[in-house]
């Protein structure tokens, strides 16, 4: 099937969704987007993919949303703004290795001007959304594989998939988002890019796009990702649907569990050395083998 690539804006306006408010909106990027990225340089360079995930829930009104990557929460509070302007009638689960009162260092934008500040998720949540957006999160401390082995999911209706970046967890997570899928479920991929390490283009180009209508919604308007040489195509995020029926059909649920199957150990072993790497610094440094054996492709 034919990619199709389209700007924010053109996005929006076909699918008639709604503008969040801006000043809650300047809030969340100011308070939850920002990152230091030199000695005296910080930089915001994808706030695009906050406005999405929030006209994208206030628009399909999803029941149950299931993100990998929590990060910092700013994906995850644009979307709770989304559920609480319907009413509340939604849920998050959201899934990330970085525990919620781990220390992180953190940059800020107040009037303008950066406050560099140590702080945890659920401190800077807390400080940044209302208590009745928070109540539609629940927050999943692990890697994704274990948490979809030991918690029970209902159905979900709106995967956002940002988590581990190269191929195989990708290609992970987006298996097990099939399974907990229902007949017509939404899916947002962020970061559709040649860049090195990253695998989302790989596994849209090479093998969604066979059988899944995609749309790449470009969401760098600054053109960050060219000017620093990151990549020389277009940089967006991928929206789709599916009906698990027939994705079941063109992959089968079989070679599904199966690579889920095999992708457990290397996410055991891969817990374990991030473990190591914190107790032992310079073995970050060290390569011991290659992430997963090729043929899993």
């Amino acid at each position: 099937m034919k990619l199709n690539i389209i700007e924010l804006e053109e996005f929006m306006i076909s699918n008639k969704l709604e503008s969040p408010d801006s000043q809650i909106f300047e809030k969340l990027v100011n308070d939850l987007a920002y990152y230091k990225s030199g000695e005296n340089n910080f930089e915001n360079e994808n706030y695009e993919r906050g406005y999405l995930l929030y006209a994208l829930v206030k628009k399909f009104k999803p029941q149950n949303i299931l993100e990998f990557g929590t990060a910092l929460g700013f994906g995850t509070a644009a979307m709770a703004y989304g559920i609480n302007e319907n009413n509340n009638q939604g849920k998050i689960y959201t899934i990330d290795y970085l525990k919620q009162n781990e220390s992180i260092h953190h940059v800020r934008m107040i009037d303008g001007s950066p406050k560099e500040e140590d702080t945890t998720r659920k401190k800077l949540l807390e400080e940044t959304i209302p208590k009745k957006c928070l109540d539609s999160i629940t927050f999943l401390e692990g890697y994704s594989d274990k948490i979809f082995q030991k918690h029970k999911f209902p159905k979900i209706d709106f995967f956002y998939i940002d988590a581990g970046h190269f191929y195989e967890a990708v290609k992970h997570d987006f298996f097990i988002s099939i399974l907990l899928s229902n007949k017509s479920s939404i899916f947002l991929l962020d970061d559709y890019i040649d860049r090195k390490d990253f695998g989302i283009k790989k596994l849209v180009d090479n093998e969604l796009s066979k059988y899944i209508e995609i749309t790449i919604i470009k969401t760098d308007k600054k053109g960050y990702h060219i000017k620093n040489n990151d990549t020389d195509t277009d940089y967006g995020m991928c929206f789709f649907k599916i009906n698990q029926e027939k994705i079941f059909q063109e992959l089968g649920e079989e070679k599904i569990r199966l690579f889920l199957k095999k992708y457990r150990g290397f996410e055991r072993r891969y817990s374990i050395r991030k473990q190591l790497n914190k107790k032992i610094p310079f073995l970050e440094k060290i390569r011991f083998r290659r992430i997963l054996n090729r043929n899993n492709k």
